[in-house]
């Protein structure tokens, strides 16, 4: 959802003028942040525990060095061509995101790699709890408070 909705205003502002550029612009950035405040719950859910911290290290570093190239891009191209590619990548992402990496609700964590080896990507999301949430449930209802 927050890809479209980044992707789309940043694509739809090539197409506008004056003060609406600024709102759509805006409405972009929101999508933008909402990804970029997502994404890191999600990295964490799909690293099995061995790998967790080098996955995580690893996109926190192409993050931030996304972050830090971007206002060259600005500066280095005209500002429908930077549109075009913010946008652009945006929307490949969503796609990417949607056909490649799996759905993590009410999954528990991954613990060995032959468990990441095994997932594959889902198109629907099961509305019942899985097992494992059960048993998370079960363990944290019996367990005696401190």
């Amino acid at each position: 959802g927050a890809f479209v909705l980044a992707g789309g205003a940043c694509l739809s502002s090539i197409l506008l003028s004056g003060k609406a550029v600024v709102g759509v612009a805006l409405v972009g950035k929101v999508g933008m942040s909402a990804i970029f405040s997502g994404i890191y719950p999600y990295s964490a859910e799909i690293f099995p525990t061995a790998f967790r911290n080098a996955g995580m290290g690893s996109c926190s570093v192409a993050a931030r060095l996304g972050s830090l190239l971007s206002p060259f891009f600005g500066s280095l191209f005209s500002a429908n061509t930077s549109l075009i590619a913010f946008g652009g990548t945006s929307l490949l992402g969503g796609l990417l995101t949607r056909a490649f990496l799996p759905e993590t609700r009410d999954q528990g964590l991954l613990e060995h790699v032959d468990e990441a080896a095994n997932i594959e990507p889902s198109d629907d999301v099961d509305p019942a709890p899985s097992e494992s949430t059960h048993l998370i449930a079960d363990q944290a209802s019996s367990s005696d408070p401190v």
